[in-house]
């Protein structure tokens, strides 16, 4: 079985952009960052593949603008709390392996599933919120 994701970018003031991504079958659906394909992890391969697209995506972002700052958050599946989601917790894991702490500093709020992943070359995190209107 084959399942067709879709990678959204959203790019904000000051070189910050959120990337999230759903199944294609949930394009219309209000809660489509939320649902998932029901299918054990092992057959879809889900984690590897999508993540892996879209840390390649932020990377290729990072060369074209070294500027660049990225957030997201890991949206609760049905039933599952706002807080240290299944799916904040892999994408963590992930971020935090695959970005240098040198470049980037690492903020992350765990009762609202939600990760900063911050240019140090904008100045660190002292001035974050004298660029940030969030």
């Amino acid at each position: 079985m084959i399942f067709d994701w879709l990678i959204e970018l959203k790019q904000f003031d000051n070189d910050l952009y959120a990337i999230k991504y759903f199944d294609k079958n949930h394009s219309l659906s209000s809660n489509k960052f939320n649902l998932t394909n029901h299918l054990p992890l092992k057959k879809t391969h889900f984690p590897t593949r999508i993540m892996a697209t879209c840390v390649l995506i932020m990377f290729k972002i990072y060369q074209t603008n070294p500027n660049v700052s990225f957030v997201f958050t890991g949206s609760p599946s049905k039933g599952e709390s706002k807080s240290d989601t299944r799916r904040f917790r892999i994408y963590s894991y992930l971020v935090w392996n695959k970005f240098g702490r040198i470049t980037f500093s690492h903020r992350f709020d765990v009762d609202n599933s939600c990760y900063l992943l911050f240019n140090n070359a904008r100045g660190g995190l002292k001035n974050l919120f004298q660029i940030s209107n969030y």
